[in-house]
C-alpha cells in the first residue's frame, strides 16, 4: 500500500484532514497527517513561520503520494515537481489561485501607507 501524506490549509491543523485520514487508512495505507509549523497555535506564532518552514516540515516523511488541502495543496504540487522526490501521485484540493484584483488593491494600499488590512 502506499505511504500517503496529507497536508491541511493555511490555518487548519491536522484535524481538518481526519476524514481522508480514517477513509485511507481503512484501506490499509500508510497514512501521515502532521500540523504543519505555527498551525493550532497563536496568530502571533503562525506569523513566525512561513512556506519554508511548511515545505520543510512536508518533506520530512517519505511520500508515495501528497494529498493537500488550499495552503496544503500549493505545498503538494510544490514537492510533486520537487525531482528529488518522486511521487507516484499528487491531489490539490482547492489550490490556492493569484488574484490579479486583490494583489493591486494590497499594493495600492501599501503605496499609500498602509501597514495593515481589516477585514470585516
Amino acid at each position: 500500500m502506499a505511504r500517503i501524506l496529507l497536508l491541511h490549509g493555511l490555518g487548519g491543523t491536522a484535524a481538518t484532514m481526519r476524514a481522508i485520514a480514517e477513509a485511507l487508512t481503512a484501506k490499509g495505507h500508510d497514512v501521515h497527517a502532521p500540523t504543519l509549523p505555527g498551525h493550532g497555535t497563536t496568530i502571533h506564532e503562525l506569523a513566525a513561520h512561513g512556506w519554508n518552514d511548511w515545505m520543510a516540515a512536508a518533506a520530512r516523511w517519505p511520500a508515495d503520494v501528497v494529498v493537500g488541502q488550499s495552503m496544503g495543496a500549493a505545498l503538494a504540487l510544490a514537492l510533486a515537481v520537487d525531482e528529488r522526490r518522486p511521487l507516484v501521485g499528487v491531489v490539490a484540493i482547492n489550490p490556492p489561485q493569484p488574484d490579479r484584483d486583490a494583489l493591486e488593491g494590497l499594493e495600492w494600499m501599501i503605496e499609500r501607507g498602509h501597514d495593515r488590512i481589516d477585514a470585516p
